[in-house]
């Protein structure tokens, strides 16, 4: 997920990873919030612009969409188009046919694909940033192979 993508219906703000995206950085007021809360974590916002993103209409065509009030925060899993963000653009989503529309149910202008719980859109395969450009995010969790020792607490110092 780190280089796609994702919809979420309740988010008030859009979340980029990435400035892959024909990032343009814009001054924003000083009400705008420095930190984003999530998944129980506080990220950092480095940045706020705006980005260009690309959905498959019906007909197959790329749809380029421009999204302003983007936070950037590199250390975000993934990019969220928050769709609360949307309704002043009058687009809205349609679950049942998995799809984003504007105005009219008829004029569709994102197909999603519905992976892992997740509501996803973006750019061709070809067109995202690759994923060595997050490899100072990674983490490797391994397990020791040394037997662990027991536990030793008396029911006081338990309680």
């Amino acid at each position: 997920l780190l280089n796609r993508w994702i919809l979420d219906p309740g988010l008030d703000v859009h979340i980029a990873n990435s400035k892959a995206f024909g990032w343009t950085p814009y001054q924003p007021d000083l009400r705008t919030p420095q930190f984003l809360r999530a998944g129980g974590q506080q990220v950092k916002v480095e940045e706020w612009g705006s980005v260009i993103v690309y959905g498959r209409a019906s007909d197959g065509t790329l749809v380029p969409w421009q999204l302003n009030s983007v936070a950037y925060a590199p250390t975000f899993f993934t990019n969220i188009v928050g769709l609360f963000r949307c309704w002043d653009n009058d687009i809205h989503f349609d679950s049942g046919r998995k799809v984003l529309y504007q105005s009219k149910p008829s004029n569709v202008i994102v197909n999603l694909e519905f992976t892992g719980n997740h509501w996803l859109f973006d750019q061709e395969p070809a067109d995202r940033p690759s994923l060595t450009q997050y490899a100072s995010f990674a983490t490797q969790s391994k397990p020791s192979e040394a037997p662990k020792k027991p536990l030793r607490v008396t029911k006081a110092e338990a309680h």
